[in-house]
């Protein structure tokens, strides 16, 4: 004959303790799923009806706003395309006699010619007499004896 067998209390208490733990959790999904169930169908949620006609509604307000839009733009091109092929007219060239072409090209020679001496100076390296004295006649900040401490 056999020996008989018997259980680990140890183990037992284990694996009950883990079955009350188990069937805990179950309970707790299954009421957070019911309440997820009763919120969706509360006052603030919208039918499956209702939510399509919004759906609609918003919709024909899109299409809407949109055939305002083309309308808008197919006048900006109506506007546009009035002028297009239609010559436009050049603007007026006031008249010129020969004296006042003469004076303008007199004035423009002065002011090339001012304009190569400038350049020829600059190139020379030249300074006019009062150029020279705004040079020349600067004061000496060195030899100020009031600014010099030599005390040592």
């Amino acid at each position: 004959m056999g020996k008989k067998l018997q259980a680990n209390s140890k183990a037992v208490e284990a694996k009950e303790g883990k079955e009350r733990v188990k069937s805990a959790k179950a309970a707790t999904q299954a009421s957070n799923k019911e309440d997820k169930d009763w919120d969706d169908a509360g006052e603030g949620k919208k039918s499956k009806a209702q939510a399509k006609k919004a759906g609609k509604d918003e919709e024909r307000a899109e299409a809407a706003a949109r055939k305002i839009e083309a309308k808008k733009m197919a006048e900006m091109e109506d506007a546009a395309m009035a002028n297009f092929g239609k010559k436009q007219a050049k603007p007026s060239v006031p008249k010129v006699t020969q004296a006042q072409r003469d004076q303008l090209r007199e004035e423009e020679d002065k002011a090339h010619l001012a304009l190569v001496e400038k350049k020829k100076k600059d190139a020379k390296r030249e300074a006019d007499q009062n150029d020279y004295a705004s040079t020349v006649e600067v004061e000496n900040v060195n030899r100020n004896d009031d600014l010099i401490d030599a005390t040592g």
